[in-house]
């Protein structure tokens, strides 16, 4: 190594020394070459002859040129004492400067920036006056922000350039795009065009492209390729107008039905201040007028209120605040009914539930009189509180509570009568399954009957009804089967009509006969009696005569000598019903016979008017006479329920007598009617033959009368 004695070499010592060699240099002092870059003599003025103190550091780049720095450069000498450099130098690396084109005029950056490695300080250097400075110049700053300013300018030349070849990439694919849609698609995509942009329908088209044009519109794909001639934008243009003024009118209106809609909604959030300022000094509810309202003290706040001024024009404002004020009125009127409606059937199912009331109910009455009313407002009010504007109803409901009640007791009353009819049809039914299984005599007294019913366990679900209801069902079932046997016992009797008998009822049926003499009898009259004929008998009644006669003839041929017909003869169910019936008309009978006779001859049915017997002085004149005798008659009416007609009697014979008029139960419908007619010409016909059989005459009618005909 060099001696530390020695005095250094100069800057220009050293600078010729880097300048033979390029790529080498040579550290101070110590005779070491080490790589120095060429340019490094153009930095580094040779008029520089401080000492270049520091080490070689690592490579950084200039923040204002960008370039790269190999080394620092010495400060320059400031104000105040430096310490003493080192005799020993390094290599300095400057940076690199950017290639410049031949083209350029442009003078190089005069100011670099460079930052020391052992105080980590920044200073700046000027390469033309070769001075350094700690504080950064004035002309560092302009020089700095020019370059910012070129390379700005750079990097947009370069954007627009990628701009301009990135729109024309995408103007060739949204053409491509464009002419592969249908038109249909391409004029919905120029109306969106239109409607993205808000282009107004109020311009004009000539208008409208000047606005286009002036936005930058006009280089759109859309407005470019969309569609191809002038004549198809203007036309859908024109559509496009007239379809936005239609579509903004309907904007209007639901802007004007919302705004509506927000102010009723505003006076719904103070309906309470409403109904306070209507019912101030009264104890009702009345409605206030626009004017009062919109001036009050406490609605000043609401003319700030959006909703308020969204309706500019005061007479809308008037209409809707009166529309409010109806509905508003028409609600509490219902709401008044509707409290007055509860608390009308409180009162009402008070006084259907209390006993008092209905104590003192007499159904012979229309209402209640006054001392009940003031009774039972009492009852009312010890359960009920009754507001005072409403005390003068209860009296009214209280007389309707009457009639309520008398409803609610008819009803009832009714609907234990249905459940008594309907136990009384069950009761009924129940009765023709005893009598169709032989569990009860079909025609016995009720008094037999009941004995029998009341030993049967289902008896006791008919306690409910009366014993009297319970009678007549009986007595209805047995008159009912009674009319059902009629034809039965008609043929039944024809037979026992020659029969010797003895206080029966009609001939031939004695009450001490049991089934086998009544079979007995039947069965010998039958045999006697069968090749004979009545003409008036009808063709059932000869059916079941054939019937019964075949069936005894045959089993009479069967029967063996000295037996009895009759015990071998299973006989049909009605006749033992029809012997049942005749056995209980015959006892009738004997009762009735016996009791005549005891009681000797019947009292004569003629009432006589009591009030004409009795004596009265004679009236002082006919009206007199004339009101007393109503008088009278009003008084006795129960007495006698007579006619004061003539009877039938005293009638003149003379006198025609007006034929009784025919109810609907009477009336005969069209089948019966024709039943009917058929009935009376075979009847006829009957007749005709068994008298030409009799006595053979002629006759007008030499033919058999066939159905319809009629004589000449």
């Amino acid at each position: 190594m060099a001696n530390l004695s020695e005095t250094p070499p100069t800057q220009e010592a050293a600078l010729s020394t880097l300048s033979t060699s390029a790529n080498t240099s040579i550290n101070v002092g110590t005779g070491i070459r080490t790589p120095t870059p060429p340019f490094l003599s153009q930095f580094i003025p040779p008029s520089l002859h401080a000492p270049i103190v520091g080490t070689v550091p690592t490579a950084h780049f200039n923040s204002v040129s960008s370039v790269p720095i190999y080394g620092t450069v010495p400060p320059a000498p400031p104000p105040t004492t430096f310490p003493t450099p080192s005799p020993y130098f390094k290599e300095i690396v400057t940076p690199t400067p950017t290639p410049r084109n031949s083209t350029d005029t442009k003078p190089p950056p005069y100011w670099l920036e460079f930052k020391d490695q052992k105080t980590n300080q920044t200073y700046y250097y000027n390469t033309e006056t070769k001075v350094c400075v700690w504080d950064q110049p004035e002309d560092f700053r302009i020089q700095k922000a020019r370059m910012q300013v070129e390379k700005l300018k750079q990097q947009t030349s370069v954007s627009k350039q990628k701009q301009q070849e990135e729109d024309h990439i995408r103007a060739v694919q949204a053409k491509k795009k464009f002419d592969s849609m249908e038109i249909a698609q391409r004029r919905e995509a120029f109306t969106a065009f239109l409607k993205e942009h808000s282009i107004s329908p109020e311009f004009r088209w000539q208008e409208a492209l000047r606005h286009i044009t002036k936005e930058g519109l006009d280089r759109e794909p859309t407005w470019r390729f969309a569609l191809k001639t002038v004549g198809e934008k203007k036309q859908l243009f024109a559509e496009y107008c007239t379809q936005s003024k239609s579509q903004s009118i309907i904007e209007k209106r639901r802007r004007v039905k919302r705004n509506r809609e927000e102010f009723i909604e505003l006076l719904h959030s103070i309906e309470f201040l409403i109904l306070q300022l209507g019912s101030e000094g009264r104890d009702d509810f009345h409605s206030l007028t626009w004017n009062d309202f919109a001036q009050h003290e406490a609605i000043q706040y609401l003319h700030k209120d959006p909703r308020w001024e969204a309706i500019q024009e005061a007479n809308e404002k008037r209409d809707l605040y009166e529309g409010y004020m109806l509905e508003l009125t028409r609600k509490k009127q219902l709401e008044r009914s509707q409290k007055r409606q509860e608390l009308k059937q409180k009162i009402m199912q008070v006084l259907m539930d209390d006993t008092e009331a209905k104590q003192m109910f007499n159904g012979h009455r229309k209402r209640w009189n006054s001392e009940e009313k003031r009774q039972l407002f009492d009852i009312i009010s010890k359960t009920i509180q009754i507001p005072k504007e409403l005390k003068h109803l209860v009296f009214e409901w209280i007389d309707e509570s009457y009639e309520r009640l008398r409803d609610r007791i008819l009803e009832s009353k009714e609907s234990e009568r249905d459940e008594e009819k309907k136990l009384a049809r069950e009761f009924r039914s129940w009765l023709l399954e005893l009598f169709s299984a032989y569990k009860i005599a079909r025609f016995d007294d009720w008094e037999a009957v009941d004995e029998k019913l009341v030993k049967i366990d289902r008896y006791k679900m008919f306690e409910v009804l009366s014993s009297r209801r319970k009678q007549r069902v009986h007595t209805k079932v047995i008159r009912e089967e009674r009319h059902r046997l009629r034809h039965e016992v008609a043929f039944v009797k024809s037979y026992l009509g020659n029969s010797p008998s003895k206080r029966n009822d009609g001939p031939g049926m004695n009450v001490e006969w049991d089934f086998k003499a009544f079979s007995d009898a039947l069965t010998s009259r039958i045999l006697t009696r069968a090749s004979t004929r009545s003409v008036d008998e009808s063709a059932e009644e000869a059916e079941r005569k054939m019937e019964l006669e075949a069936l005894v003839l045959d089993q009479s041929k069967m029967c063996k000598e000295g037996q009895s017909v009759a015990d071998s003869i299973t006989f049909p169910a009605y006749v033992f019903e029809v012997f049942e019936l005749l056995k209980l008309s015959a006892k009738k009978q004997l009762l009735k016979v016996d009791g005549s006779r005891r009681n000797g001859e019947r009292r004569s049915g003629r009432r006589k008017d009591r009030s004409m017997n009795v004596c009265r002085a004679r009236a002082s004149s006919k009206r007199k006479h004339d009101k007393r005798r109503r008088s009278c008659s009003v008084q006795n009416e129960c007495w006698s329920r007579r006619s004061r007609s003539k009877s039938a009697r005293r009638r003149s014979r003379s006198r025609s007598v007006e034929p009784k008029k025919r109810s609907r139960k009477d009336m005969l419908s069209s089948e019966q009617e024709a039943a009917k007619a058929e009935e009376v010409i075979r009847q006829a016909r009957a007749k005709l033959l068994f008298q030409k059989e009799e006595t053979p005459v002629k006759t007008v009618l030499s033919d058999e009368l066939e159905e319809g005909e009629v004589t000449d």
